[in-house]
């Protein structure tokens, strides 16, 4: 009697779903609409990109308008997350006084 071994694409699935999960824990989740961004939305963000999720992976980071920060770092603290948060300084016009910039990246 001959046993064949597993059939490959079950190693095949695995694999993919191993380097899903990879790819997902490289990402960051962005939410930049000035005119639309809030509190809750943010929220509802950070937990998309925690492990409640199909892969149960948790992304690598949240990017928000600084104003959105603790409300970030308060919801991924509630959840036990590890992700980190992101931000932006001078965005999106890009045209900003440098001493402004300057006072908004050490906020």
């Amino acid at each position: 009697l001959v046993f064949s071994p597993r059939p490959r694409v079950r190693d095949n699935n695995m694999a993919e779903r191993e380097m899903k999960r990879k790819m997902v824990s490289l990402m960051d989740l962005t939410t930049l609409d000035k005119e639309g961004d809030t509190e809750d939305k943010v929220k509802q963000l950070v937990e998309k990109g925690s492990i409640a999720n199909a892969l149960q992976t948790e992304v690598a980071a949240v990017c928000v308008y600084p104003e959105f920060v603790p409300a970030a770092k308060k919801q991924i603290a509630a959840l036990g997350c590890q992700m980190r948060v992101a931000t932006v300084v001078n965005f999106p016009s890009g045209d900003g006084e440098v001493e402004q910039i300057k006072l908004d990246t050490k906020g």
